[in-house]
């Protein structure tokens, strides 16, 4: 779930409002500003979120929270990440082409972290175990006079399957109930990428596939089975991630040359799915379907 929050300007410590409730989006350049910010819970789509501003301001990070802090903040969060559950893992990620930092400190708690580049010139904060709470964040510049844009990124991933590229190989969330119909459920795109399935899921993953899922399907409703297969004049593969229960399900050429998942007794829950290419660099066109029923 994620709830967007605007906060109010004013001389006094403004309330967070919130604008949208349930709505499963991410947040464009546009969209967001000083003061901004998400509530979350664990397996909140998209993922990873984005929220874009300017850094920098007149505060002495140093002289604020200590010497591991550094560069120059505003006086108020850039934005406001709202935790309301346990998170077993949480990164934040800052992109910008200026040298920026980046503070996480949880409101009446003695969290504190800070990073300076944590990819290259790009902070970053990763922590396991993340309580509840109130987090405020602060983009920092190391120059005292310098604002530059830049995007947070919010995710659960720990790998770097995600590059925190919006990637052409994204399609729209497909939410599915017990009664789907048609069935079966059709998806087309191109298959292939610049990721090593081996390398990011397991051995067992074969092929190239997008940095980010192909499809992501919610399944509001259990079923006793669940069939995803995918059809290519191509050699492709087949990666399915269940988010809820982390479980993995990968396959090669269980039709011929196309490859075939399925799942008995599936949960309700949200899968990513990647459809692989055997040749790096090149993509296949193909056609997924999404069924109740055995071929």
């Amino acid at each position: 779930m994620i709830v967007l929050f605007v906060k109010e300007t004013g001389t006094a410590r403004a309330p967070l409002i919130p604008i949208s409730i349930f709505i499963l989006f991410t947040l464009s350049p546009t969209q967001a500003q000083q003061g901004s910010g998400v509530a979350l819970e664990p397996t909140f789509l998209p993922d990873p979120i984005s929220l874009s501003y300017v850094s920098g301001g007149t505060v002495n990070a140093a002289r604020r929270y200590g010497k591991g802090c550094r560069g120059f903040i505003s006086h108020t969060p850039d934005h406001t990440v709202e935790l309301l559950t346990p998170f077993d893992f949480f990164r934040l990620h800052v992109e910008s082409d200026y040298d920026t930092t980046l503070i996480v400190r949880q409101e009446n708690s003695d969290f504190l972290m800070c990073n300076d580049d944590g990819q290259g010139i790009n902070p970053e904060i990763r922590a396991e175990n993340w309580k509840p709470g109130r987090y405020s964040v602060y983009i920092g510049s190391y120059d005292k006079n310098i604002q530059a844009p830049y995007t947070l990124y919010l995710t659960e991933y720990k790998s770097n399957r995600s590059d925190f590229a919006v990637s052409e190989a994204a399609l729209p969330f497909v939410s599915l109930a017990a009664d789907f119909k048609p069935d079966p459920y059709v998806l087309q795109h191109r298959a292939g990428g610049p990721v090593i399935g081996s390398s990011s899921f397991s051995d067992s993953c074969r092929g190239y596939v997008a940095a980010e899922a192909n499809h992501v399907l919610e399944l509001t409703d259990s079923l006793p089975q669940l069939r995803i297969s995918v059809e290519s004049v191509d050699d492709t593969s087949l990666i399915v991630f269940d988010r809820k229960n982390n479980l993995l399900h990968c396959n090669d050429d269980t039709n011929g040359a196309n490859p075939e998942v399925v799942i008995q007794d599936a949960p309700a829950s949200i899968f990513e799915i990647f459809v692989g290419n055997f040749q790096e660099g090149q993509q296949a066109a193909y056609k997924l379907e999404i069924s109740k029923d055995a071929q």
